[in-house]
Parts: structure tokens; sequence; C-alpha cells
């Protein structure tokens, strides 16, 4: 790992504020001019870290229109080195959503081919082993519409629910044993008293 160049604290933190002033600057980004000169991009972040709470004027990169803009190209111009020219890279892959009736259609065409032309039909779709066999666990609990989302069921909750109804139960209960103590005392009492008088 290179070193920070400078004796003092003074002098490395004056040093650091130079780079992430120039880097800031470059038109590749700093990620570009980290490896253009050499400067270990963790120990830049953080220096930056560090001192931005003494440079208010560096205002975030990664909200800046400008910036984000940069990025983006600069990251689409790298996918197309990698994958080829003909290629568009989407900036931000969005997630594919299947409805009842696709995933049936699907389920009923692979369940009606040969073994070997499942695959065909899954390179055809794009899709997934792994996708088709949760599908068929859905179809088999009847739950191939996609859940709703929001608020999931506390478990805990429904257990503190149980609890409560069942102590209510209890109490009920207790009360009326108590009742029934309470009148077999005062039956125990009014004999008593019968058997004394008839003794008497």
């Amino acid at each position: 790992m290179q070193k920070t160049p400078g004796e003092s604290s003074e002098e490395r933190e004056e040093y650091w504020v130079k780079v992430i002033e120039a880097a800031r600057q470059h038109p590749g980004g700093v990620t570009a001019y980290c490896a253009k000169n050499g400067i270990n991009k963790n120990n830049y972040y953080k220096w930056f870290q560090k001192l931005r709470f003494s440079h208010p004027e560096w205002e975030d990169l990664a909200n800046n229109p400008v910036h984000r803009a940069k990025r983006i190209k600069a990251k689409r111009e790298k996918q197309k080195r990698l994958v080829g020219a003909d290629v568009e890279v989407e900036s931000k892959p969005s997630r594919r959503s299947f409805t009842a009736a696709y995933k049936e259609r699907i389920l009923r065409e692979t369940d009606s081919v040969k073994a070997g032309e499942v695959a065909e039909i899954l390179r055809r779709e794009g899709l997934y082993w792994s996708t088709l066999r949760k599908w068929r666990v859905q179809k088999n609990a009847a739950a191939l519409t996609p859940l709703k989302r929001g608020k999931k069921a506390d478990p805990q909750a429904e257990r503190i629910k149980q609890l409560e109804k069942e102590n209510e139960r209890l109490l009920k209960k207790l009360k009326q044993k108590d009742m029934l103590l309470d009148l077999q005392k005062k039956i125990a009492q009014i004999l008593e008293t019968t058997t004394e008088s008839h003794e008497s």
C-alpha cells in the first residue's frame, strides 16, 4: 500500500486536499484519476470522508447531474468495450415481472414438450430453471398470482392476540369457579344453620 507523503499530519492532509481537488476536476472522474496516478481509491475515499467537513465547497458529486451523466456515459462505454460495440447497455436494469397468465402458458408449454426441449423454451424466454421450479411449486399451492406487496403480518402480534384470548378464557373460567365456591359455602352455611335449629 502506498504511503501518504509528508512527515506531519498537516503535510499529509495538505497532500490529500490537493489530490482530492485534482481528482474532482479530472474529466474522466475520480476513478480514472486514481488509476492514472497510482492512488489507492479506498485511501482516497477514506481521506475524502475525513476532510469533507472542513471543505464545504466539496459538494457531493454523486448527486450532481453533470457528474452522474458522465458516470453513466463512462459506464456505457466500458460495457461496450467489454461486450462489443453493437450492445446497448441500460444504465439501470429494470426487474422483470410476470403475470399469472404468462406463468400458466410457460408451464403448459414446458409440460407438453420433451425434457430436452424445455431448455430451448427457457433460453427463448430468458428464464432460469429455478424460476420454472418456483412457478411449479406456486401452481401446486394454487398461488401463481404474485403476492401483494406491503406490510407482512407480524407473527409476534398474532401470538400475543392468541395469548390474550386464552388469558380472557381462563379468567372467565376462574371467575365461574369462584362463584361456585361461594355458592357451596353459602349452601354449607344454610345446611349448618338448619341442622342446628332442628337439634335445638
